[in-house]
């Protein structure tokens, strides 16, 4: 070492450096390759997005100064998530049904749009019955419920309060892809999220959208009128029921786009 003069001290440096990074990089590899799934997911659970971004630069006359960069912003999924469902916090009601007979109970999730709060049909219409909705922040208000239409599958209540509500973005489900995350904002006493991806999307032979979509999801949460989300905080997707080919109810996802059609029928 002490015959070694100053240049051959900084490629030795070097050398030392680059030998030490990529031994690092090899056990990194190997480890991860020997991780828990878990673990794996959490890592590669990134979004990269580009967003354009105007720079003012130096002031020339006669000549327009300011230029578009563009900069890579990484996002990680965790962040998408909560945004997502704070999108969604005020739009999501509880809805409860009041009658003489049997008095006060749940009846299920509500997604507001416009001056609608839409959920899954479930029961029938019946005039004698009041609704009440609670909001997340625990202010509620009375809703009229509409008679049922077209839909067995769909309930639609009017706000009449005259009160200003944020309504649901929704999104498109052509545009869903298998295996992408999905949320599910749903639970009948407090809300509970659910997080999975898309397992399959069901055609309709007749009126060709897609009509219904299957989410991989973890706990038994079953509430009608829970939406789903994508990862942009638009809904894609309600929690409701029909009747299977036994004669009992089956629960699942309507799409949106199944939805919209069922709701201008």
């Amino acid at each position: 070492m002490e015959d070694l003069n100053k240049h051959q001290l900084v490629l030795l440096t070097l050398l030392v450096s680059f030998v030490t990074s990529i031994g690092t990089g090899i056990i990194t590899v190997s480890l991860l390759q020997e991780a828990p799934p878990v673990i794996t997911s959490t890592v590669n659970r990134v979004v990269e997005k580009t967003i354009e971004t105007v720079v003012q630069g130096p002031e020339v006359p006669g000549k327009n100064t300011e230029t578009v960069r563009e900069v890579t912003v990484v996002v990680n999924q965790e962040e998408l998530v909560t945004e997502s469902i704070e999108k969604n916090s005020k739009s999501i009601v509880r809805i409860f049904e009041n009658s003489e007979i049997g008095g006060e109970v749940f009846y299920g999730l509500g997604i507001i749009s416009g001056g609608n709060i839409i959920s899954a049909r479930a029961n029938n219409y019946n005039s004698g019955m009041d609704y009440r909705v609670v909001f997340n922040d625990g202010t509620e208000t009375f809703v009229t419920r509409e008679p049922d239409g077209a839909s067995d599958r769909i309930s639609v209540f009017k706000v009449t309060d005259g009160g200003t509500y944020t309504s649901v973005e929704f999104g498109n489900a052509a545009n869903l892809k298998l295996g992408q995350s999905l949320i599910v904002i749903g639970g009948a006493q407090q809300r509970v999220v659910s997080i999975g991806n898309l397992a399959s999307l069901v055609n309709g032979e007749e009126s060709g959208l897609i009509e219904e979509i299957e989410v991989s999801l973890e706990g038994n949460d079953q509430v009608l009128g829970a939406p789903v989300i994508n990862l942009k905080g638009q809904v894609v997707g309600l929690r409701t029921r029909r009747i299977g080919a036994s004669g009992s109810p089956i629960t699942y996802f309507i799409s949106i786009d199944k939805l919209k059609s069922e709701l201008s029928s």
